[in-house]
């Protein structure tokens, strides 16, 4: 069981038991009560990006272009805007959260999300409307709300305890 941390407070905890390929493993996150106060905040980053996404096709820049300049160049330009600040908001939690594994050693991640799947449902019938009636019906994942992706850095593991 991993612990996930912020702040020095506790959020929640979750297996990882899912190898999604290489370094990143998944599961399902159980928050605590604390966790819950601040999981809208980081759970809000994929929605934000594809809000973030949507405004620059917009305003005309080519999001199919995968060099990071080009994506550096778009969140300059936008990053004062109310997507560009909900992008920032939610990167702020997330650099702030701490995973440690069962001997309470850190554990050093290069990415990390945690996902609601309500909102991932929402945003996929917005964003996708002629495929909703594809989705699982809510019934059927009732039973996990939270999602937690963890990339592990190429240094596993760091020296501070958690």
């Amino acid at each position: 069981m991993y612990t996930v941390w912020m702040y020095g407070r506790k959020i929640g905890q979750a297996r990882l038991d899912t190898s999604v390929g290489g370094r990143r493993l998944a599961g399902v996150f159980h928050p605590t009560e604390f966790g819950l106060t601040v999981l809208p905040g980081i759970t809000d980053m994929f929605p934000a990006v594809v809000d973030f996404k949507n405004m620059c096709r917009q305003l005309g820049v080519n999001i199919q272009d995968a060099d990071p300049e080009n994506g550096q160049r778009a969140f300059e330009q936008f990053k004062d805007t109310a997507e560009g600040r909900r992008v920032m908001a939610a990167a702020k939690l997330i650099a702030a959260i701490e995973v440690c594994d069962t001997r309470g050693d850190d554990v050093a991640w290069a990415s990390l999300a945690i996902s609601d799947m309500e909102a991932l449902r929402t945003l996929a019938v917005r964003e996708c409307p002629d495929r909703a009636a594809s989705l699982p019906p809510a019934s059927d994942t009732a039973d996990i709300r939270y999602l937690i992706s963890v990339t592990l850095a190429d240094s596993l593991l760091r020296a501070m305890p958690c």
